[in-house]
């Protein structure tokens, strides 16, 4: 009875080893993917967001100048608040897309939700 019960101790433990060592390798591919993105995604992001601010300031200038004439023009007003506005708008999405592919805010993230997950399931009445 104790060789079998140490057979079954020496397979949880090679079991359990192998599981660590997936999990191990599968880290080391998140985080080498993560890099491949970062290096991919992040001067795209940083160029993007760059032209973004300057065409808000482009769109500010531009407002200003409208506001300047002699003769109002409420249509072309309306256009560059329009304008304004889609930019601001983008150039938010970018800030907010720059902040959720850094890498602490994602794990961050990544902790923030399954706490919530995990609550929700231990906690079925709070739902």
């Amino acid at each position: 009875m104790g060789t079998m019960y140490a057979i079954l101790i020496a397979v949880s433990a090679l079991a359990a080893l192998y599981t660590g060592f997936l999990a191990l390798r599968a880290g080391l591919r998140l985080r080498r993917t993560y890099r491949d993105l970062m290096q991919s995604v992040a001067p795209d992001l940083d160029r993007l967001h760059r032209r973004t601010q300057t065409l808000q300031r482009n769109a500010d200038e531009l407002g200003r100048r409208a506001s300047e004439l002699p003769v109002q023009i409420s249509g072309l007003q309306q256009s560059i608040a329009q304008l304004q506005f889609l930019i601001n708008t983008l150039n938010e999405s970018i800030n907010q897309l720059r902040r959720a592919l850094r890498y602490t805010d994602l794990k961050n993230f990544g902790a923030a939700n399954f706490s919530r997950i995990a609550d929700a399931f231990l906690n079925p009445r709070n739902r």
